[in-house]
């Protein structure tokens, strides 16, 4: 336990521990956002999976980056 007090000690005056903390921080919130992205894929695969169950046809994005459906699609309208 002293041990590992002297080697804290130690990291903390050369800056390591630190920057090891602030790498540590940087990692979690890489997680979070991870874990972010990760439910809205999900979300959007069970929203594909309720429009193929219902018989719907997704959406196609279009060039302005608006989505609509195939009926809206060629006048371009957002529905």
């Amino acid at each position: 336990m002293l041990i590992e007090k002297q080697q804290l000690a130690e990291l903390e005056k050369s800056g390591t521990h630190q920057r090891w903390q602030q790498e540590q921080e940087a990692l979690q919130v890489q997680e979070q956002q991870l874990n972010t992205v990760e439910l809205s894929l999900r979300a959007a695969r069970q929203q594909l999976t309720d429009w193929e169950t219902r018989g719907i046809s997704p959406p196609k994005r279009l060039i302005s980056g608006k989505y609509a459906c195939k009926n809206c699609a060629p006048i371009k309208q957002r529905c």
